[in-house]
């Protein structure tokens, strides 16, 4: 059943935005019953309406400045990344900081940390581990984003054409 005041098109981007981007599911979300045969040739024709893509665009806008996101800060991000210290979570004695006294742009560049314990003779023992984001990967998107790295390779120029005649019957009537 459709909520009260949006049409079609809404709930497609709608459900659309909230999926992941898969215009199929999006499509399926409302018409339960299409295969996904008809769910792929209808979402790809809502997605090539001019309308539904000004209603993806608003709503993608309307995202940003509610997270306040900007692509200035994805590449900062990824920069604290990039340039993360391990050394600073540690003391001079190689024992993990508590988190608080981690610097904030290591911690930032931390994907988890875990506290294993475990009995050694009759004393507990604990382990921590630490995971930092991957490094290689941060520095690969920040070097695709200068174009260091090319996927493809652009050609520019011009191509001269010509027009050939030809007696040749294409008709394919056999004669």
């Amino acid at each position: 059943m459709r909520p009260p005041g949006l049409d079609s098109r809404h709930l497609f981007v709608q459900e659309y935005l909230a999926n992941g981007r898969v215009g199929s599911k999006a499509y399926q979300a409302f018409h339960p019953r299409a295969n996904s045969k008809t769910a792929r040739e209808k979402s790809a024709r809502l997605l090539a309406d001019p309308i539904v893509l000004k209603i993806i665009d608003e709503k993608l806008m309307e995202q940003r400045e509610r997270t306040q996101i900007s692509a200035d800060k994805i590449l900062q991000e990824l920069l604290l990344i990039a340039r993360s210290d391990i050394s600073l979570a540690f003391r001079k004695d190689g024992t993990l900081k508590p988190i608080h006294e981690i610097p904030e742009e290591v911690r930032r560049a931390i994907s988890g940390v875990e506290t294993l314990e475990t009995l050694v003779g009759k004393k507990l023992c604990k382990t921590n581990k630490v995971k930092f984001w991957d490094k290689v990967a941060a520095l690969g998107l920040l070097g695709k984003n200068l174009k260091l790295f090319t996927d493809q390779v652009n050609v520019t120029g011009t191509i001269k054409t010509v027009r050939v005649k030809s007696n040749v019957d294409v008709g394919g009537d056999g004669e």
